[in-house]
C-alpha cells in the first residue's frame, strides 16, 4: 500500500470515528442539559438515521427513545458493537463476558416528521416540500460524496456495493438474493442503511429490531415525552422545532443540511435568504423570537457541524 493510499484509508477511519464521538459528545450534551431526571418520560430522536443516537439513548442511559425516520431502522451493527465493547471490558476485568445486560432497541415510526405526527389533523399538504427534498437528496443519480463515483440509475440491480453489479454495472455475485425495501433499490439501499444483503453482517452478531410503533402511537408518546433532539436532521428540522413550539417541549437540534431550493420561504428578518447553516440557525433564532421563545445556542466539541439550538420552556 502506498503512502498516498494509507493516508486515504487513515482519513476514512478518522471520520468514521469522529462521526461515531458526535453522536456520543451530542447525547451526553443533552442529558447534561436537561438533566437525566428530566428525561424519564423519554425522549423523540427525528431523524435518527442509523439510529445511533437512540441506541445509545437506551442501553448506555436507560432513556426511553422513539425514532421517527422514513428509513428502515438497522441495529445489528450497533448492537455487534456495543457487544463487543462490554466483553472487551468485563474481560479486562477478569468479570464473567457471558455475563452481559441484555441490549434495549429503542421505538421506530417509519414516517416523516411532520404536523399529523403530533396534530389529529392537517399538516400533509405543508410538508410537501420536505418530502420532496427528502426524495431527491436520496436519488440514486446523485454523486456518492465519499467516492465522487457518479453512478448511473439501474432498474433492478441490488445493491451496488454487495451485488448483483458492482460499481460500473458489471456482474457480481450478491451474497444473498436481490431484494428491494420499501421501494427502495440499488444504491440508495446501502445509503439509507436499508442494504439487504450486508457483507459485514456475522450469523453470531446479536440481533436486534427497533420495535414498530404507528402514526397513531406515535402521536400519543411524543405529547407524552420530555425533549425533542435532532443530530443533523436536515429537512426536519423546522418540523422539530414547530412542533417543540406547538406543544411547549424542551428540544434541541444541530442543524446541518439546509436545502434552500426546496425551502424559498425561509427568510432572515431582512430578506436574505437562507442558505447556509449559520443562517438557518439565525432563522430558527428570529423564529423562536415571533412566538415568544428565546432560543439557544451553543457550540459542542466535536469537529465540524457542532452548534446545537435548544429551548426550554419556562414552567407554566
Amino acid at each position: 500500500m502506498s503512502a498516498s493510499e494509507g493516508g486515504a484509508v487513515a482519513s476514512r477511519r478518522f471520520a468514521r470515528a469522529r462521526s461515531t464521538r458526535s453522536h456520543s459528545v451530542f447525547r451526553r450534551w443533552c442529558i447534561d442539559l436537561f438533566g437525566r431526571d428530566a428525561l424519564v418520560d423519554g425522549v423523540v430522536d427525528v431523524a435518527g438515521g442509523q439510529g445511533r443516537l437512540a441506541f445509545e439513548l437506551c442501553n448506555a442511559d436507560g432513556i426511553d427513545t422513539l425514532v421517527v425516520d422514513p428509513r428502515e431502522l438497522r441495529l445489528d451493527k450497533l448492537a455487534k458493537h456495543w457487544d463487543a465493547s462490554i466483553r472487551r471490558r468485563r474481560r479486562k476485568q477478569g468479570l464473567d463476558e457471558e455475563a452481559t445486560t441484555p441490549l434495549v432497541a429503542p421505538s421506530h415510526c417509519q414516517a416523516f416528521f411532520e404536523p399529523r405526527l403530533w396534530k389529529e389533523e392537517g399538516g400533509e399538504a405543508g410538508q410537501a416540500l420536505a418530502q420532496r427534498a427528502w426524495f431527491e437528496a436520496h436519488e440514486p443519480e446523485r454523486s456518492v460524496r465519499s467516492t465522487h463515483v457518479q453512478l448511473r440509475k439501474v432498474h433492478g440491480v441490488g445493491c451496488w456495493k454487495c451485488g448483483p453489479r458492482g460499481r460500473g454495472g458489471e456482474a457480481q455475485d450478491p451474497q444473498v438474493e436481490d431484494q428491494h425495501v420499501n421501494g427502495f433499490d440499488g444504491w440508495l439501499q446501502h445509503k439509507a442503511f436499508q442494504c439487504p444483503h450486508e457483507r459485514s453482517m456475522r450469523a453470531s452478531a446479536p440481533s436486534l429490531r427497533p420495535i414498530p410503533v404507528d402514526v397513531s402511537d406515535a402521536r400519543t408518546r411524543i405529547h407524552r415525552c420530555s425533549a425533542l433532539l435532532g443530530f443533523h436532521p436536515d429537512q426536519a428540522t423546522d418540523a422539530i422545532v414547530q412542533c417543540a413550539l406547538d406543544l411547549r417541549k424542551p428540544f434541541c437540534v444541530v442543524p446541518c443540511c439546509v436545502f434552500p431550493q426546496h425551502f424559498p420561504h425561509r427568510r432572515l428578518q431582512d430578506g436574505t435568504l437562507v442558505r447556509t447553516t449559520s443562517q438557518h440557525i439565525a432563522y430558527l433564532v428570529e423564529w423562536g423570537r415571533t412566538r415568544g421563545a428565546s432560543f439557544h445556542v451553543s457550540t459542542l466539541d466535536f469537529p465540524g457541524r457542532n452548534r446545537a439550538v435548544h429551548w426550554r420552556p419556562p414552567p407554566t
